[in-house]
């Protein structure tokens, strides 16, 4: 009975050791969002299915324009629209846009962005997300 319930068979342990070993996704690219005047402001690493930002200075997720402008205007509009397209049949469900905004507080911690599905998509993206924490860092520093 012991040896029944402990045995491992070898191709399920190399199975199991195979995907234990295997390495992390590695990202497609890497984009530094900088201000006007050069500051870093964040990284983008963009993924085949997702793009993730993480913020490389301490920015609040209170302070304007990032809820009414980056989450209502852009993120949460891109999302109704790929709703709208999946509701009609022209969009598999799967690939409608998702945001999620992780926060400490109101620290922002990382903006994780899946199915941008299209490079248009994820250079507007890039560019709303820079100018967002362009102007969020003008408003928090000067």
């Amino acid at each position: 009975m012991l040896s029944r319930e402990s045995f491992v068979s070898a191709s399920e342990l190399t199975r199991t050791r195979a995907v234990e070993e295997a390495p992390a996704e590695r990202p497609m690219g890497e984009h530094v969002l900088s201000s006007r005047t050069g500051e870093p402001l964040a990284k983008m690493l963009v993924y085949r299915d997702r793009a993730i930002v993480e913020p490389l200075v301490k920015l609040h997720v209170t302070t304007p324009p990032f809820r009414q402008f980056l989450v209502n205007r852009i993120l949460q509009e891109m999302k109704n629209s790929d709703e709208e397209r999946a509701r009609e049949g022209l969009l598999d469900p799967d690939q409608v846009l998702g945001y999620e905004v992780e926060a400490e507080g109101d620290l922002l911690k990382r903006i994780v962005i899946k199915n941008y599905r299209e490079e248009r998509r994820l250079d507007e993206l890039r560019g709303a997300i820079r100018w967002t924490l362009a102007r969020m860092y003008e408003k928090e520093y000067r």
